[in-house]
């Protein structure tokens, strides 16, 4: 029996630190969107999450085989991610967090829709509501797993977003994501990719490329050459942070980074409620240098990921209510039986 992959969860661990980092920097910096620090992180902190997100739907969710079963994995999504989105978004935040008591109307279920503040769960159930087709047509198609055909089927795959942009909604985000998300699913998949992005020389590459470019990249710019410097820096963070997991996941930090990973989703939720309150005391910093600014952050973003899990914890007591915040049917720390769920 197979307990979680702890280099996974680091993984998550240092994502989702990174999340509450940045978002620590624009509630309270002065004109923090504009720091480099800011910048710095958020030039491959999401793309990471979502290469991650890939690479673990790989290791945990097997092939679907009929229609009954794609409509079963869409349903567990849709609960695992829409319902803590509307949850918190409608109630958590419009009841307790605002200034006035308003209850939610149809203009605010509509906003939520098209522009939730959480929108890192819609993007992600949109792409596990395409990504259960891959495992369909993969299973009636590719069950030898041949690494041409599943390109094939990715294709197949964005094609179907076509269909997602007639209906105008956010196109770009989701095709953006979509490709570090199968990106960590073939590099999950195939031993030979993985064995390529754990390979000493592609981690110096990818490293001397993410060093050279990250300066460069700037958040406030549409150029060609700004979206050409992400798509790579992203996929080299990646390699990066899956190298260094890898090969530390047995130090003592490992346990600590690991929970933080396997709370992501309640960190993720709930870091904004804290960020919230605090910036109504903060002391809105002027410039900081920002090496200090990038420390200063990861530092004070302890405390808040220590209280999302100290919260999640008392929450998880009841499975009503892990459900109805969470989104979940199990206990966050319960280990994976099996590299594959059956």
């Amino acid at each position: 029996m197979k307990q979680r992959l702890v280099y996974v969860d680091m993984m998550r661990g240092i994502a989702i630190m990174l999340v509450v980092a940045a978002h620590l920097i624009q509630a309270n910096v002065v004109d923090g969107i504009n720091s480099r620090a800011f910048m710095f992180i958020n030039s491959f902190h999401m793309p990471l999450f979502f290469a991650i997100s890939g690479f673990i739907a790989q290791r945990v969710y097997k092939p679907l085989m009929d229609v009954k079963s794609v409509l079963l994995f869409i349903k567990r999504k849709a609960v695992a991610l829409l319902v803590p989105l509307f949850v918190w978004d409608l109630v958590i935040f419009k009841l307790f967090l605002s200034n006035e008591w308003n209850l939610p109307s149809i203009e605010d279920l509509i906003n939520e829709i098209t522009h939730p503040r959480l929108w890192f769960l819609q993007i992600l159930f949109l792409i596990f509501f395409f990504y259960s087709f891959y495992l369909y047509i993969c299973e009636r198609w590719n069950k030898n797993q041949n690494i041409v055909k599943d390109l094939a089927m990715i294709t197949l795959v964005f094609m179907l977003y076509g269909v997602y942009y007639l209906l105008n909604f956010k196109y770009g985000s989701v095709i953006l994501y979509s490709i570090y998300f199968y990106m960590g699913v073939m590099i999950s998949k195939h031993q030979s990719l993985e064995k390529m992005a754990l390979n000493p020389i592609m981690l110096a590459i990818s490293f001397f490329v993410f060093c050279m470019l990250v300066g460069h990249w700037n958040i406030h710019s549409d150029s060609y050459v700004t979206d050409l410097i992400k798509n790579l820096i992203d996929p080299c963070a990646f390699i990066i942070v899956l190298n260094v997991c890898k090969k530390y996941e047995k130090i003592k930090a490992s346990e600590i980074i690991s929970q933080w990973g396997r709370y992501s989703l309640e960190i993720y939720v709930a870091h904004w409620c804290l960020i919230s309150i605090g910036s109504k005391w903060s002391l809105n910093l002027p410039y900081v240098n920002e090496f200090w600014l990038f420390m200063l952050a990861i530092f004070f973003s302890i405390p808040i990921v220590y209280s999302c899990i100290g919260l999640a914890k008392i929450i998880e007591v009841s499975p009503i209510t892990r459900l109805i915040l969470y989104g979940r049917t199990v206990v966050s720390t319960k280990k994976w039986t099996s590299l594959k769920i059956k």
